[in-house]
């Protein structure tokens, strides 16, 4: 007989450090329940110049997302059928340009789940954990930040 989790999802965090060292960029990716609701937020940072850059400000960019309720549980049930709770930490041998992200999921029953992926110049070396990155790209970028 299957048993239901009566924990709820409260906080789902997915970090992107594109190549920081060369002027790249820091995203975050972030559902919160908040208040009965998921709050959706995207943030998008740059801290160092790229190199031969010379007129560079570090900036930093957030928005919240407009989304569907319905469509944000679709997101989290598509997680749980990744089985996001059983990928680990998995890093490959990086020489130059790293993407490191870091997962992190938490629940009401205070149960936390955490892992950190590397790439290098873009190249995934695991196709689940390189769905988990496709679907949190299509789920978020769909308002991108960028525009």
């Amino acid at each position: 007989m299957a048993t239901t989790n009566p924990c709820l999802i409260t906080s789902i965090s997915l970090i992107s450090s594109h190549d920081l060292g060369h002027g790249g960029t820091e995203k975050i990716y972030k559902i919160t329940y908040i208040k009965n609701h998921y709050e959706v937020t995207v943030s998008a940072s740059r801290k160092l110049p790229a190199p031969g850059e010379d007129s560079f400000k570090p900036s930093k960019k957030e928005i919240t997302l407009d989304k569907n309720q319905k469509d944000i549980f679709a997101f989290i049930e598509a997680l749980k059928k990744m089985n996001v709770f059983e990928l680990k930490d998995l890093s490959a041998k990086v020489l130059l340009h790293p993407t490191f992200y870091e997962f992190e999921i938490k629940d009401s029953c205070n149960k936390a789940h955490l892992f950190e992926y590397v790439i290098e110049a873009g190249h995934h070396s695991d196709k689940k954990y390189q769905d988990l990155i496709d679907l949190f790209t299509r789920f978020f970028e769909s308002n991108s930040i960028n525009q």
